[in-house]
Order: structure tokens, then C-alpha cells, then sequence
């Protein structure tokens, strides 16, 4: 079972890893200072989900197991990191 702060431990490393992911494509991910609909905002999710869903299941785990308010925190995270990622672009 994941527990609540495991959750917490995947998703840092998940955006820390995803860090680098949004440096190399930020000439992508914007247009007019707004994050492009379907353009690196559906990659930057995608690849969150993705890389969330390896290391979950490498726990031996499935993220459809996951309780209702542990998927609201992620979903969560991914706004987060998309506004983060928006700041950073426009620094």
C-alpha cells in the first residue's frame, strides 16, 4: 500500500526529474506567457503521470488503487507543477 508521504517522496522526485524535462523544452511550453492547451502542457502531465505510474508500480503497486483524495493530490501536484513551470519560464 502507499501510504500518504510515500506519495509525497514519488511526486518530489517525480518534479525534480521533470525539472530538467521543462528546461530543455521551454521554448515550447509557452506562447503569449500562457502555457499552450494540448502542446507541453499535455507532455509535462503525461510524463508526470508516466514516470509517477513506474516508480509506483516498481513498489509493486497500482496507481488504480489509489484512494479518491490520494488522486486529488496528485492532480494537485500536476497544477502545481505546470503553474511552477509557467514561473520559471517567465524568470
Amino acid at each position: 500500500m502507499i501510504t500518504d508521504e510515500m506519495l509525497k517522496e514519488i511526486c518530489d522526485r517525480v518534479e525534480n526529474s521533470l525539472e530538467n524535462y521543462v528546461l530543455e523544452h521551454r521554448g515550447k511550453l509557452f506562447e503569449d506567457g500562457k502555457i499552450i492547451e494540448g502542446g507541453m502542457e499535455g507532455q509535462i502531465k503525461n510524463q508526470y503521470e508516466s514516470r509517477l505510474s513506474g516508480i509506483i508500480i516498481a513498489k509493486g503497486e497500482d496507481v488504480k488503487l489509489l484512494s479518491e483524495e490520494q488522486r486529488k493530490y496528485i492532480k494537485n501536484r500536476i497544477k502545481n507543477t505546470l503553474e511552477l513551470s509557467k514561473r520559471q519560464y517567465e524568470s
